[in-house]
């Protein structure tokens, strides 16, 4: 598999507006080897036929490539998706696949993949919903990896606002989605565009049993060890921020 190098990045960040073109120099400057390592040590890396729900640049999908017969990522955003496939063809692989799509309604069958993995996605859509989705398209026995946000992550966008750009206002980002989550929790609204929605540790995790997950584990972003080969992961967001948690991951196994 050849290198993507900064320049081929630098080239194609070009065309993208101006919050894309951060993040995309963010998430591939150095490289996939950190994304490889946090696949391993939560067991998704090898699994035969994976999916990436919510893939963005498809970082994620691309570091699964070479471990996996199939993978295929799904985003909502053609501008990302379309980078995806440059980005993928460049790195030769032939059993990545991209696609636009909403991971809250997905074009697979039940029961189709061996994995699901969906990092920093579902807080933009539906949680409930795209949670019953993400579990429906997984075959027993299969292992499901999802990153989301709790409350702590739009307190710090809105005390630190990290990452500002011309088209994008972490301070308005974390107000809206603190309102997003009051109207979604208790009134069932789905976030607004731009906003999304906070989700506990507890809330999730219930979530994942009622849709018959087991084996569940989760913790702040990067600290899960189900392989222990791996004893070192980098973590690429805070887990907690003063008193709150902040971005968090969960794995669980579907029921046979």
């Amino acid at each position: 598999m050849s290198q993507l190098d900064k320049k081929h990045i630098e080239q194609i960040a070009q065309d993208l507006p101006q919050r894309d073109k951060g993040f995309l120099q963010r998430v591939f400057g150095d490289g996939l080897g950190k994304y490889v390592e946090r696949l391993e040590a939560v067991k998704i890396l090898g699994a035969n036929r994976v999916l990436d729900a919510g893939c963005g640049f498809g970082q994620w999908a691309m570091a699964m490539g070479p471990h996996s017969q199939e993978v295929f990522g799904i985003d909502i955003s053609k501008d990302r998706i379309h980078t995806a496939v440059s980005l993928s063809k460049r790195l030769n692989l032939r059993n990545v696949f991209f696609d636009t799509g909403h991971i809250d309604n997905l074009d697979f069958p039940d029961c189709y993949f061996d994995a699901v993995f969906s990092y920093s996605a579902i807080y933009y859509t539906d949680v409930k919903r795209t949670m019953n989705e993400l579990i429906r398209v997984l075959k027993p026995g299969g292992r499901i990896y999802i990153c989301s946000n709790a409350i702590g992550w739009y307190i710090y966008n809105i005390i630190k606002r990290p990452n500002p750009s011309p088209d994008f206002s972490p301070l308005a980002y974390g107000v809206r989605s603190l309102v997003d989550s009051f109207r979604y929790h208790f009134f069932k609204v789905p976030p607004s565009p731009g906003g999304s929605i906070a989700t506990s540790g507890k809330y999730l995790e219930l979530l994942m049993r009622a849709n018959g997950i087991e084996e569940i584990n989760w913790g702040p972003e990067g600290s899960l060890r189900l392989s222990f080969d791996k004893l070192t992961t980098k973590s690429f967001f805070r887990g907690h921020y003063l008193m709150f948690d902040c971005c968090l991951e969960w794995t669980g196994v579907k029921a046979s």
